[in-house]
């Protein structure tokens, strides 16, 4: 993946060597089912920290790089450039 294109929609599978979201849900609940109570609940505080700290840095990212932004005169073009950065 470069700077121009999009992520792919199934990145996350390709990185699994999934080719569709039920074979990912049938694979992950067989992977899964294997583990304790306590595992389980292990693995689920991880994800939620996991997410938990993507929002945090999303939230640094972006008003660190806001300030960094080289806004002109021209509103829309400051409006166009802060957009691309809050899709981001």
């Amino acid at each position: 993946m470069n700077a121009q294109q999009p992520p792919s929609p199934n990145r996350y599978l390709e990185l699994l060597n999934f080719k569709t979201r039920e074979e990912a849900y049938q694979k992950v609940k067989e992977m899964a089912s294997n583990l304790t109570e306590d595992q389980h609940a292990v693995r689920s505080c991880i994800f939620d920290l996991h997410a938990l700290v993507e929002l945090e840095l999303r939230r640094i990212y972006y008003h660190l790089f806001k300030q960094l932004l080289f806004l002109t005169d021209d509103e829309a073009e400051n409006e166009r450039h802060l957009q691309n950065l809050t899709r981001q």
